[in-house]
């Protein structure tokens, strides 16, 4: 099924988060292909400040043999406990890049983005005395773009709409920024199919199938040229 798979890249450095937001950031590993299972950054907003902690990838709940990864949002209000979560419990994921479609797998990320956000739930899980945060990531509909690659995707965010979503209060205000894909320009290519292999966290698996260094440098240096909002204006004169 072509879905976003459950493998995305975080390998920002420290420094350049802390940068971005208010509140501390919790030192975490490089993780080029992040899987469930496995401890990575997320930002939650607490005592009026955001604040970058480390949580498990995959909520565990009650009736479900396996931990959840992903919720489409068109069930989250259909379904308990994500009815409660996304009202009180939500946090922002910082991602560079995800995969989606595990025939052909393909490398997405923002256009002129170094660093977005991906829209998600948590909750502390508590055990023998221990605490434990875990998160799901939320899915949308595609950007049109996506459309012959997925049939949903992260909801992605820049920094200044993940800290609206992690710190708004009402239901409809959670739903409209929710639905951020129309909204942000995506750049995306096939990569080798090893990105999806268990246990390989490579920075190559990152590039274009079959692409030169120079070639991908080359592509870097056009994307980087690329006026975003001539191009927005440009599409809005059409309709």
């Amino acid at each position: 099924v072509p879905i976003m798979q459950n493998v995305y890249s975080i390998a920002t450095k420290q420094s350049y988060i802390e940068g971005l937001i208010t509140g501390p950031v919790e030192p975490y590993a490089t993780h080029y292909q992040a899987r469930p299972g496995t401890m990575l950054p997320i930002m939650l907003h607490t005592n009026g400040k955001n604040r970058i902690v480390k949580a498990l990838w995959g909520m565990a709940l009650p009736g479900r043999s396996t931990p959840v990864t992903q919720i489409h949002m068109n069930q989250v209000l259909k379904q308990r406990p994500f009815t409660q979560l996304i009202r009180k419990q939500r946090c922002a994921i910082p991602a560079n890049c995800f995969i989606v479609n595990r025939n052909e797998p393909r490398l997405v990320r923002l256009l002129k983005q170094r660093l977005f956000f991906m829209g998600g739930i948590y909750q502390m899980q508590y055990r023998s005395g221990d605490s434990l945060l875990r998160f799901a990531v939320l899915q949308t509909e595609p950007a049109d773009l996506l459309l012959p690659h997925c049939h949903e995707m992260p909801i992605c965010l820049t920094i200044d709409h993940a800290k609206g979503w992690t710190t708004a209060k009402h239901i409809g205000d959670i739903m409209h920024r929710a639905d951020r894909a129309s909204q942000l320009w995506f750049d995306h290519f096939r990569v080798s199919d090893r990105v999806l292999e268990a246990n390989v966290n490579e920075r190559n698996l990152l590039v274009p199938l079959g692409a030169s260094v120079q070639q991908q440098r080359d592509k870097e240096a056009a994307l980087g040229n690329i006026d975003i909002n001539e191009l927005r204006a440009n599409r809005n004169s059409k309709h």
